[in-house]
Formats: structure tokens, C-alpha cells, sequence
């Protein structure tokens, strides 16, 4: 299969994810967990996780800085622990546990990283680079698809959460003009 992705975080490049059983199919469910447009078998599930690098952060890591280039870009899929996410002015913004996925953005478009995200607690994760994922679609193009359609369901709901929230903005604003015209 794959070996280890390049463009991890330096502790996944030591361990394929498939070296913890339990760990990979714990990540084999979270994925299955989070759905998609299409469903996931277990198998292709397990064989995403066979191109994950094995990541291991302590409390107080950062994990991603906003700003940062993606050219070596991974996305996270949180196994254990927490993880803080907040914006490049600190505002937080959520916390991030088991099943999560963090980085899917530079992942995709190799941009820059859009928030902070440090460990709150010891976290483990499934780290996939870009390497990966490309060899993930060239030798599992079934499981490949299943993974870039819930990575883009998870960033269209993330998408009508901000034009919602924008909404509520322009009604605050057309409410304040009135009451100022």
C-alpha cells in the first residue's frame, strides 16, 4: 500500500496509522460516522486509513496556525483528546473532538491555513497528506470519492452556516439604518 505521507506533522512520519489496530479502525468508523453523500463501506473506510499517518500531540501543541502555507498540507481526524480551534486573533472559535476533522481546506487547495488549532489535551489523530490522498485516488478511486464527498459536505454546511450567519448581519444592519434614518 502506501508508505507514510510526507507533509505530516514530524511525529506521524514515524508510524503508519494501520500499525494500531484499534486505532485504525477506530478512524475506519469515524469515518463512517461523518457520513457523506454517499455511504461508506467498511472497506472503504479501511482503505482510507491505510494511507493515514499515525499522529501523536501533547497539550499546548499547535497543530495549525492560521496564515500558514499548505504546500505540505494534511487534514487531522481526531481519534482521541481535544483540540482548540480559533481564529488568527485568538477569538476562539470551537473545540474539536473524537471524529472531527481538522485541515481538510489546505488539504484540498494547498492554501493557507485558515485558524489556530492547538491540543487541549493529549490528541491522537489520523493524519492524510496531500501524497496520500493523491495515492489514495489513484490506487482506491471508490474510497477516494467517498472521502472528498463528505470532506465537500462538510465545507457546503460550513458554507450555509456562514451565509446564515451573514443573514443575520445584513437584518441587524437594515434594523440599525431604520432606527438611524
Amino acid at each position: 500500500m502506501s508508505s507514510t505521507p510526507t507533509g505530516t506533522p514530524p511525529a506521524a512520519r514515524a508510524r503508519p496509522l494501520m500499525e494500531s489496530a484499534a486505532l485504525a479502525a477506530q478512524a475506519a468508523q469515524c469515518l463512517r460516522d461523518n457520513g457523506g453523500p454517499v455511504p461508506w463501506s467498511p472497506e472503504d473506510a479501511a482503505q482510507v486509513t491505510r494511507y493515514m499517518a499515525h499522529a501523536v500531540f501533547a497539550p499546548g501543541t499547535r497543530l495549525f496556525s492560521g496564515g500558514e502555507q499548505g504546500d505540505g498540507a494534511y487534514m487531522l481526524l481526531i481519534l482521541e483528546g481535544e483540540v482548540a480551534v480559533e481564529a488568527a486573533d485568538g477569538t476562539p472559535i470551537a473545540v474539536v473532538g473524537p471524529g472531527g476533522i481538522l485541515g481538510e481546506m489546505a488539504l484540498l487547495d494547498r492554501g493557507l491555513r485558515a485558524a489556530n488549532c492547538t491540543a487541549v489535551s493529549p490528541v491522537q489523530a489520523g493524519a492524510l497528506s496531500v501524497r496520500g490522498l493523491q495515492r489514495l485516488i489513484d490506487d482506491q478511486p471508490r474510497a477516494a470519492t467517498r472521502l472528498l464527498g463528505m470532506l465537500a459536505q462538510r465545507l457546503a454546511e460550513r458554507l450555509r452556516g456562514q451565509i446564515d450567519q451573514l443573514q443575520v448581519y445584513a437584518e441587524l444592519n437594515d434594523s440599525l439604518q431604520q432606527r438611524l434614518g
